[in-house]
């Protein structure tokens, strides 16, 4: 009988120094309030717009029913990584 192969273990995600800036943050305080602030803005487009279709004051049509649910989807994501990049500021040691 043959020797069996020994698997070699590799690592599934490696760390890469290109993406992290000067003093080791993912994403900069700057960056991580503006998206805060772009997902708090899409997120009540995404409930005014079907809010003021509701109340007939916009005329339902497709384009329109779809971007509010793509910007709500954005503004959600979006504020989720800004506030991520904020508590990441934050809670960093020293």
């Amino acid at each position: 009988m043959a020797p069996r192969r020994q698997k070699i273990k590799k690592p599934l995600f490696t760390r890469k120094r290109a993406f992290y800036d000067d003093e080791d943050r993912l994403i900069d305080k700057r960056i991580s309030r503006a998206f805060t602030a772009f997902g708090f803005v899409g997120m009540i487009l995404g409930f005014a717009i079907p809010f003021l279709i509701v109340i007939k004051v916009i005329t339902p049509t497709f384009f329109l029913l779809f971007f509010s649910h793509t910007i709500s989807l954005l503004g959600i994501f979006s504020a989720m990584l800004g506030i991520t990049g904020y508590a990441e500021d934050i809670l960093r040691p020293r």
